[in-house]
């Protein structure tokens, strides 16, 4: 029997999905015809759907040492090559091929995919070109065309070539989900969307078009819709071991949505779910998330080094290089929200004030400018201040390290502004987190994170791979020249009832748990005519909440929401509320601040992780520790102590109103100060040569 022959039995035995047993026969065919090319390809193309990607790999490179130049095998080869995340050598297979065949479109298509994974478009596009001779009409060249435009930051010519794919062949998911982006991209959301739920009209079990139609649901605040997109692709992804990577991510959003809707249904299980993952697997979530979902410090921590190394990885340095002292330690502070943001407001008068007989003060800028007064007056508070944000990492990090700034000050660490591709490269000798992320960063790019002796004990040293610099009384600066709060504002026109205890809940939804909410309102059950005075952040919140308050036995009018205002009617308001009462596991942080700021007591239970110490460290420099408990039932019979004693919170609220209360935490000067003691003694180190070290500050 003739080798075609029986390659085509082998061909039989694959069209009715009988692989092992075409496995079998294809092995004797070989045996049969030891120097078949054709045989050695048909069995590796057998192995391939077999899962056995390394025999299948090393079937085709025996079957080219039988026939080199064959572009058929060369194009097979590199394809398996890819599969086995070898580019390179994938992209010289293809190249191979097309030498042999220039007309040969599959490896074509093949290379200028390799192209495009390897983060060259141009050379991809002018592959295409070329191919686009002699087959203008492809809609695989047209497909390629705009994934390389879109590419190269051409986002509309990317759309004309992919809408006139999609024409040509209207069933290709990856054709349609490529436009959906290109249309996303352009702003064309509602389109967007429709190009997903086409692919999912002809394709339900598309992970991609769920995932990717999920997220720009979310983007566009359609919660309820994103959180069943994510649901539906749980459900797929969680038999198939090969997708971890998206479940870890789907179960992250839903969670997000979740909490973000205070739409509590299944979330308990999602979270416990997605933790165990990490704890015992590879699992990659955003840092941020972890800070709001677990009190384990090591979670987070393993969380943040994940997150790091696939996002930022170890590039190399930019390179300080030696060169001469400077007249004054050149700090640079590196921010996405110079503007009308909290961190800005609580960091404008340390700027304004840092000594600059000692120090200069340099800004740069990765978010965007909304042209609000305190983005001008931060603006005008650094000695240069440069907006960085259009600029790739590495050019910005040879910038600041051209700048020769000797201490980098990160304001952002792992929140969704920060640039950790910048701090990877190391661009400054000695490299700082401060203020904004509480919680470990997962890298040793960062030398310090500043922080207290309460927000992160010595013991929890350990959970941090930055060392860890304690300032006296609190890690957190506050800019005393900001305005006072105006008039108090009446209670009847804030929607509040002018005689009853007001415990106030002004913290962001995703902070707030089925556990968090049942305490309040065994709090409310417990202290007759209170009610709970919660910001209304989102169009979900109210009728969730509102459900969950009477499913408890509270009746759902307790509950007072307040609308979104500006910062200084915000901040007035909250004069309204007799006590704030405090999240976990993370806790609050600004708004902590902006209570005591107003002479508003706040109670916490604080726990293991920075997160949740937060308002413990605050309470401590304002003189009232005794605000600080341990466990879930000393939090609520305070609560209910003070709503039940008005006259206890009236002198809270005078010990708040003393001078000692307000040097603790207000005073921007002295804070200054003690910082400026933390940046010598960095630097002081690095001048001996020595690594990067725990170390407190000793100041009053």
């Amino acid at each position: 029997m003739s080798v075609e022959r029986e390659l085509r039995e082998v061909a039989a035995l694959l069209a009715s999905n009988a692989l092992s047993e075409a496995q079998a026969r294809c092995e004797t065919v070989v045996r049969s015809n030891p120097g078949s090319s054709e045989a050695l390809r048909s069995l590796a193309l057998i192995e391939n759907r077999l899962g056995q990607r390394d025999r299948a790999l090393a079937t085709i490179t025996g079957a080219l040492a039988l026939a080199p130049d064959d572009h058929v095998n060369l194009n097979i080869r590199g394809v398996l090559l890819v599969a086995a995340g070898r580019l390179p050598e994938a992209l010289e297979a293809f190249e191979r091929a097309c030498r042999v065949r220039p007309a040969f479109l599959p490896a074509i298509l093949n290379r200028a995919t390799a192209l495009l994974d390897l983060d060259r478009a141009e050379e991809a596009l002018s592959c295409l070109d070329q191919a686009a001779k002699a087959a203008s009409g492809d809609p695989g060249i047209l497909l390629l065309r705009g994934r390389a435009l879109q590419a190269l930051g051409l986002p509309v010519e990317a759309l004309e070539n992919l809408t006139r794919a999609t024409a040509l062949n209207p069933r290709s998911a990856d054709t349609r989900l490529a436009r959906a982006e290109a249309l996303r991209v352009t702003g064309r959301n509602a389109e967007a969307l429709a190009e997903f739920d086409a692919v999912l009209s002809f394709n339900p079990g598309n992970t991609l078009a769920l995932q990717n139609s999920g997220t720009l649901l979310h983007q566009l605040g359609l919660l309820e819709q994103a959180v069943a997109r994510y649901e539906r692709l749980i459900g797929l992804l969680r038999p198939i071991p090969d997708f971890a990577a998206e479940l870890d991510y789907a179960l992250g959003m839903a969670v997000s949505c979740r909490r973000t809707m205070c739409a509590w249904g299944g979330m308990p299980e999602l979270e416990a779910e997605l933790i165990e993952r990490v704890r015992r697997g590879n699992a990659v979530i955003k840092p941020h998330l972890s800070l709001m979902i677990t009190d384990d410090p090591a979670v987070q921590n393993l969380c943040a080094r994940r997150f790091w190394a696939g996002q930022f990885g170890e590039p190399a340095p930019v390179g300080c290089g030696q060169r001469p002292p400077h007249d004054r330690l050149r700090i640079g502070y590196l921010s996405s929200d110079f503007r009308d943001h909290p961190t800005s407001w609580l960091i404008a008068g340390l700027i304004e004030s840092h000594d600059r007989d000692r120090f200069e003060v340099r800004g740069y800028s990765t978010g965007p400018d909304d042209e609000s007064p305190l983005r001008r007056r931060i603006q005008q508070a650094f000695d240069h201040f440069t907006d960085i944000s259009a600029e790739r990492d590495e050019d910005a990090a040879r910038r600041i390290a051209a700048d020769e700034v000797d201490i980098l000050v990160d304001l952002n660490g792992l929140t969704d502004g920060g640039r950790g591709g910048i701090l990877a490269r190391r661009p400054a000798p000695v490299v700082a987190h401060f203020l904004a992320y509480p919680g470990p960063l997962g890298t040793r790019a960062v030398d310090y994170i500043i922080a207290d002796h309460v927000v992160v004990p010595d013991a929890s040293s350990a959970h941090f791979d930055s060392a860890i610099v304690r300032l006296p009384v609190s890690y957190q600066v506050n800019d005393q020249a900001r305005e006072r709060p105006g008039t108090k504002p009446a209670r009847e026109a804030l929607g509040l009832p002018a005689e009853s205890f007001v415990f106030c809940g002004f913290c962001q939804p995703v902070k707030l748990s089925p556990e968090v909410f049942d305490a309040w309102m065994r709090i409310l059950a417990r202290a007759p005519g209170s009610v709970l005075w919660l910001l209304e952040d989102n169009r979900f919140m109210r009728a969730n909440l509102e459900r969950e308050a009477q499913s408890r036995g509270v009746e759902p009018e307790r509950l007072v929401f307040a609308p979104r205002v500006d910062q200084q009617a915000h901040i007035a308001r909250h004069q309204s509320a007799d006590l704030l009462l405090d999240t976990w596991p993370c806790g609050a942080h600004t708004s902590a601040s902006d209570a005591l700021w107003v002479g508003v007591p706040v109670i916490t239970r604080p726990g293991a992780t920075f997160a949740s110490r937060v308002a413990a460290s605050l309470l401590g420099a304002v003189g009232l520790p005794e605000l600080v408990v341990t466990g879930l039932p000393a939090y609520e019979d305070l609560a209910v102590e003070l709503a039940r004693s008005p006259a206890l919170v009236q002198k809270l609220r005078a010990r708040l109103a003393t001078d000692g209360a307000r040097q603790g935490l207000f005073d921007t000067s002295r804070f200054r100060a003690r910082l400026e003691l933390a940046f010598q003694e960095m630097w002081r180190r690095h001048q001996e040569g020595r690594g990067a070290g725990d170390f407190s500050v000793d100041a009053p």
